[in-house]
């Protein structure tokens, strides 16, 4: 629901700006599962509710900069997708196996992994935002 919808809202701003509300919708997050690692909760509902701004944060950046990379090599756009989607798969299995080895019973040790990956995240989120010419180049 979440792409569709931004998918009807994104000619309402620039990229720039959408890529930035996603910024502080990823720091937001971080506060939000922080707390809950601090306070080791063991409540579901309130673990799942904290990890809802980190998943709407990334909606955004996937809307606008997976189409993005598609126009890099736009004679390559099937290699492209293909690459993509292999990193994704294993860097999410790469993370299940991180999360899995370091899991005893609590969230604690979850969300300290989660926070990282949060973290790398926002970085790199961050250093694409710097990039002007990158967002500019394809409107």
């Amino acid at each position: 629901m979440g792409s569709i919808s931004f998918g009807l809202i994104i000619h309402v701003f620039s990229q720039e700006k959408f890529l930035g509300i996603a910024s502080k919708i990823y720091i937001i997050s971080l506060i939000c599962i922080g707390f809950i690692t601090f306070t080791n909760s063991f409540n579901p509902l309130l673990i799942t509710i904290t990890f809802l701004p980190f998943i709407i944060s990334q909606i955004i950046p996937s809307n606008i900069l997976v189409p993005i990379c598609m126009n890099f090599i736009p004679n390559a756009k099937g290699k492209i997708s293909a690459v993509l989607q292999g990193s994704q798969l294993i860097f999410s299995a790469l993370s299940v196996e991180l999360a899995g080895y370091f899991y005893q019973g609590s969230f604690q040790n979850i969300g300290i992994i989660v926070s990282i990956f949060i973290i790398m995240a926002t970085i790199t989120h961050f250093l694409v935002i710097r990039n002007h010419n990158l967002i500019r180049k394809y409107p």
